[in-house]
């Protein structure tokens, strides 16, 4: 941990465990070095934003607009309180270039900032004293990584990072969620808007659940925003926005391309629709193809594959329901599934309710 925190004061990258996944830092502050690296070395778009993570609340002050810091939105407080440290990142306003790089924030006014639960992680942002600018420690497009062996397969014969911290596999296994209730001022109602634009680690249930404990329902409505469900629909105390093609993003994964494997992704789920496309037709193109399955424990689903005798590679994602089990298996299984050369996954839908949702976002961009 102290050689780690020598070369993140020297300019160098660390790839380091968080509780969602494992991230690439580097020195977040205006005069850093590292962002480009970051960005090199993950082969990143350019404009796609990054998350700076903290040790402490103390360090919000040199990370933050001076002039917001007595007018920041009523129910952050409370979310800090419920999720951090833990897997929520949260927009604040920011002058960029003066706190923080303008590179981490790619010209834009706000910064997304969380605080993670790792204790490597934890101990690494102590002893450096830095906030750290973190993507995930993948090349960029690929599965994030939730391994060690992960991002040295990837990151192999890159020049950075100086080091890597093996912390073992990470619990949450999908990225932070990301909110803001930053106000455009075209709202004079007084209520705030709490607006989830990436789905993670917190679902919005459990968003929803922290801002009626806190007893602010009345003051805070919760929305979602560039999430499009396939069957299922969100609950209706949510509303949802879907974001289009053509935007600077505000937050990591809104525009991309992502966690895509070397295989070929196809997103199986069952219907009762008479004209819903046949089992038999998806596996009769995969004939000769080496196929793996992503599937849920006691699937009707895996029984119909193994029927067709494909010879079929199958990893469990976990029991139906349990979505916290299913987002830690998701990234290492498709990475698992790279590692067997399959040509094709076919992987099996949740439920779009609580954690499910960020699992099935991850898999719709995983299928392109």
């Amino acid at each position: 941990l102290k050689k780690a925190a020598e070369y993140l004061k020297q300019g160098r990258l660390v790839a380091f465990p968080t509780e969602t996944v494992y991230g690439l830092g580097g020195s977040a502050m205006a005069n850093s070095d590292a962002i480009p690296k970051i960005f090199a070395t993950k082969g990143r778009p350019s404009d796609n934003p990054l998350i700076v993570h903290i040790a402490s609340r103390s360090q919000l002050d040199s990370l933050v607009d001076p002039s917001y810091k007595n007018r920041l939105p009523r129910c952050y407080t409370t979310l800090m309180d419920k999720f951090w440290p833990g897997p929520l990142t949260l927009l604040f306003p920011t002058i960029p270039g003066q706190q923080v790089s303008e590179k981490v924030t790619c010209g834009l006014r706000t910064v997304g900032i969380r605080m993670p639960a790792h204790p490597v992680a934890r101990a690494l942002l102590a002893i450096s004293n830095i906030p750290l600018a973190a993507p995930s420690a993948n090349t960029s497009g690929r599965p994030s990584t939730t391994k060690a062996s992960h991002v040295a397969f990837d990151l192999e014969g890159k020049d950075e990072p100086a080091c890597i911290l093996d912390g073992g596999e990470c619990s949450v296994g999908v990225e932070s969620t990301v909110v803001t209730a930053l106000s455009d001022g075209t709202d004079t109602s007084g209520k705030e808007t709490l607006r989830v634009l990436r789905l993670g680690g917190v679902s919005p249930e459990n968003l929803q659940c922290c801002i009626d404990e806190a007893g602010l329902s009345e003051q805070v409505s919760v929305q979602m925003e560039a999430y499009t469900p396939s069957t299922l629909l969100p609950d209706k105390a949510m509303n949802v926005h879907i974001a289009k093609d053509t935007f600077i993003p505000s937050t990591p994964g809104m525009k991309y391309k992502h966690y895509s494997p070397d295989a070929k992704v196809i997103l199986v789920q069952r219907s009762e629709n008479p004209s819903a496309v046949s089992l038999s037709k998806v596996l009769s193109p995969l004939k000769g193809k080496k196929v793996g399955i992503l599937h849920l424990e006691n699937s009707p689903l895996l029984s119909a594959l193994k029927a067709q005798d494909l010879g079929c590679l199958s990893i469990s994602m976990g029991t139906e329901g349990q979505y916290e089990e299913q987002a830690a298996r998701l990234f290492s299984g498709l990475r698992s599934m790279d590692e067997q050369h399959v040509d094709v996954i076919l992987v099996e839908a949740v439920k779009e309710e609580g954690l499910g949702r960020t699992v099935m976002e991850r898999l719709r961009k995983s299928a392109g």
